[in-house]
């Protein structure tokens, strides 16, 4: 790819095209269609680098979506959010992430997605494009969790909202925490 007088060029091989217009033809989208949203995406990527209060997982637009979700009872993130909280050792503020599974789905008989805790917890523990900022550290080899330094306090400051449930539940799943 080629930026020059405000034009951009793409050098391409003829395989590489014949595999894009394939790929097009299978999934019955318009080329023109496909190659202009691809452009928005890049454009949309490059503004954001280029300005970062605009950035995705900037502390505010992070402190804004913790937000939301300690007041969302029933969302996924403030579910395991609260699960942490639940299952945390205070002493050493960590929690397992098999004891926060348990409790995530404690209780809610309607989540059948046995991998919805996982997936949606990778998400919380990763700072890619498409996550919401990290949120967890967790360590594999120990199965602890812990919360992210840069918003330990902001969630720490909503604790409250994320104990608060519809479906307050009284904890007996038998716990490992370390002394």
């Amino acid at each position: 790819m080629e930026i020059k007088d405000n034009k951009i060029t793409f050098s391409i091989s003829d395989k590489e095209e014949e595999s894009f217009l394939k790929s097009c033809q299978i999934m019955k989208e318009d080329p023109e269609a496909v190659f202009h949203s691809f452009l928005m995406k890049y454009a949309f990527k490059a503004e954001r680098r280029s300005h970062p209060e605009l950035r995705l997982n900037s502390i505010e637009n992070r402190t804004k979506r913790i937000a939301r979700w300690a007041s969302m009872n029933e969302n996924i993130y403030h579910r395991i959010i609260r699960a942490y909280f639940l299952t945390r050792d205070e002493k050493n503020h960590k929690a397992k992430r098999s004891d926060m599974e348990k409790t995530f789905y404690y209780g809610y008989k309607e989540d059948t997605d046995h991998y919805q805790f996982l997936r949606n917890f990778r998400l919380l523990c990763t700072k890619s494009d498409h996550s919401f900022g990290r949120v967890f550290l967790y360590y594999a080899t120990s199965d602890h969790v812990e919360l992210d330094e840069e918003v330990a306090l902001i969630i720490e400051d909503m604790k409250k909202d994320f104990l608060k449930s519809n479906m307050d539940i009284e904890v007996s799943i038998d716990f490992h925490k370390e002394n």
